[in-house]
């Protein structure tokens, strides 16, 4: 295969998230993922989810995280081996990185409360950005690029009317809703009161 998704991933544009549904991709879709380098899957989906790619055009490597960074995406590097993960305690039982506390933003999290920047406690450990796209090429080429923008949604005109604005709004938020409903066996999700 070419690649993996890691989490709930849920269809942008389906009406119906009454259950659980397994998406599994066409070849012509995974085409469109392979030659985005995973933007088609922010732009069609949402979720909670880490896409791991291989990019065989380049022999590369991509760890694209979704846009709202639910689940945890960290980076971190060990002899020129570069290794992804959500829980430092796995990597710690099975990779002897000698960690060091970051003082400074321990201290400036105390002060401020959560950052939004790829700093962690640990100065050999970065957190990936929701909406992110970490790519590896060769031994020590690693790029991050963000792919998901909210100042685009922002910068967009497509709704002018407040009742339309309204009535996305409402229809977004009961799809959602539902959909995470169906990850846990509800038969009836609820409904968002009008």
């Amino acid at each position: 295969g070419s690649g993996i998704v890691l989490g709930a991933l849920f269809r942008r544009h389906d009406n119906d998230h009454s259950r659980r549904q397994i998406i599994a991709f066409t070849d012509p879709e995974t085409q469109r993922l392979l030659g985005t380098g995973g933007s088609h899957l922010v732009d069609n989906y949402w979720g909670r989810y880490v896409l791991v790619m291989r990019d065989r055009h380049t022999d590369g490597h991509h760890i694209l995280r979704d846009p709202t960074a639910e689940m945890p995406c960290f980076h971190s590097r060990w002899r020129d081996i570069d290794i992804f993960f959500s829980h430092v305690e796995d990597v710690v039982r099975f990779v002897p990185i000698p960690f060091s506390i970051n003082w400074r933003h321990l201290v400036a999290r105390l002060a401020v409360g959560k950052m939004l920047n790829a700093e962690t406690g640990l100065n050999e450990v970065t957190d990936i950005p929701g909406g992110a796209r970490v790519t590896r090429r060769g031994a020590s080429n690693v790029e991050t690029v963000a792919i998901w923008r909210p100042a685009a949604f922002c910068e967009s005109n497509s709704l002018r009317d407040e009742n339309e604005a309204a009535h996305t709004l409402r229809s977004t938020v009961q799809e959602g809703v539902t959909a995470w409903a169906s990850c846990h066996g509800n038969r009836r999700a609820p409904r968002v009161i009008p």
